[in-house]
C-alpha cells in the first residue's frame, strides 16, 4: 500500500517564477511542498490542470518545479484534466503533456481527472 496526495498544483504564486493564481499553502492551509520535501508520502500526484501555454500556469514549469521540489525522489504523477476537453487542439494538449512529462522526467504513471470520456 501507498501513501500519497494530490494537491492543488500551485504551491505559491511565484514558485516558481512567473506562475499567478491561487495559494495552497495561503487558501488552503496545506504545505504540501512540505510533505514531499521531507519524504512523508509516497507518491505525490500535482492537479497540473493547466495547458501548457501560457506561461503564468504552464503545465510544464510546475511538473518542473515540483521535480525539483522532490528531494526524497517519491514517486511523482502529474494530474491532467481531461473534464470537458473535447476538441481536437485539447487532444493534442493531453498528448503534448504526457509527452512532457515523459520526456522531462520519464514518467510513466499519470493521473487523469476524469477519464470517463477516453474510454
Amino acid at each position: 500500500m501507498k501513501f500519497g496526495i494530490s494537491p492543488f498544483g500551485i504551491w505559491k504564486p511565484g514558485y516558481p517564477a512567473g506562475i499567478q493564481g491561487s495559494s495552497q499553502y495561503d487558501m488552503l492551509y496545506a504545505d504540501a511542498k512540505l510533505w514531499l520535501n521531507k519524504g512523508w508520502i509516497d507518491y505525490f500526484a500535482p492537479q497540473l490542470y493547466w495547458p501548457i501555454q501560457p506561461a503564468k500556469q504552464s503545465y510544464t514549469a510546475l511538473l518542473k518545479w515540483w521535480e525539483s521540489e522532490n528531494t526524497m525522489g517519491r514517486h511523482l504523477w502529474p494530474g491532467i484534466n481531461t473534464v470537458g476537453r473535447r476538441g481536437p487542439e485539447y487532444v493534442q494538449e493531453i498528448v503534448n503533456q504526457v509527452a512532457a512529462a515523459r520526456d522531462l522526467y520519464r514518467i510513466i504513471v499519470k493521473v487523469l481527472f476524469t477519464g470517463v470520456w477516453l474510454v
